[in-house]
C-alpha cells in the first residue's frame, strides 16, 4: 500500500501521474485534476478527470472509466459529481460511486446550460455538505446548487466593469 506522509510525497505522485498520462494516453497534451481520494483519506486509489475522460488510478495501474470532456469532479459518500461539456452544452452529472467503480456508468444530469462555444463552460466544482459550487465562464459567475436536485441556491457575480456593474457574459 502506498503511504503518503507529506507534501513531498504527494507532489511526487502528481508528477508521476502527469508524466504517465501525458506520455501514455494524450500524445503530449494533458489537463487533469486529481480528485478526492476514493475513501476520503490518503490511499492508493484516485479518480482523475481530464478532457479525454475519467480514469481510476489504483494499485500502480490506470483504468479508463468512460470518455467525456470533464472539467471538474467532486465526491461524497455515495456520489461522484462531474462537470462535463460538449459543443452545445455544459452540465453536471451525478453518478453512483459504487456502480462507477464496478465499471457501470449510470448518471443523471442535475444541472445544464446551453453554450455558444466550447470555451464557455463549467470549469471546476466543489462540494460543501449539500451544496455544489460551480465556477462558470459562460456568464462569469459562481453558482451554488443543491447537490440532489440541481436547483440554484445562489448566484454570485465577482467581476464588475468600470461602472461597478457585474459582467454576466463570457468575455474570454
Amino acid at each position: 500500500m502506498l503511504q503518503i506522509t507529506g507534501k513531498k510525497e504527494f507532489r511526487a505522485i502528481v508528477r508521476f501521474v502527469y508524466s504517465f498520462l501525458k506520455n501514455k494516453f494524450f500524445n503530449g497534451r494533458v489537463y487533469f485534476r486529481i480528485g478526492t481520494q476514493i475513501d476520503g483519506s490518503f490511499s492508493n486509489a484516485y479518480f482523475i478527470s481530464s478532457e479525454k475522460g475519467v480514469y481510476l488510478l489504483e494499485n500502480k495501474s490506470i483504468k479508463k472509466l468512460f470518455s467525456t470532456h470533464t472539467f471538474g469532479m467532486a465526491i461524497d459518500d455515495q456520489s461522484i459529481f462531474l462537470a462535463c461539456s460538449n459543443d452545445i452544452e455544459t452540465f453536471i452529472i451525478k453518478c453512483d460511486k459504487k456502480k462507477l467503480l464496478k465499471g457501470s456508468f449510470s448518471g443523471k444530469k442535475i444541472f445544464c446550460k446551453y453554450i455558444a462555444d466550447p470555451g464557455s463552460r463549467i470549469h471546476q466544482i466543489s462540494l460543501s455538505k449539500e451544496t455544489l459550487w460551480i465556477t462558470c465562464t459562460f456568464d462569469n459567475t459562481i453558482i451554488a446548487i443543491d447537490k440532489n436536485t440541481g436547483e440554484i441556491i445562489k448566484k454570485l457575480a465577482p467581476f464588475n466593469d468600470e461602472f461597478g456593474v457585474p459582467i454576466l457574459n463570457d468575455h474570454n
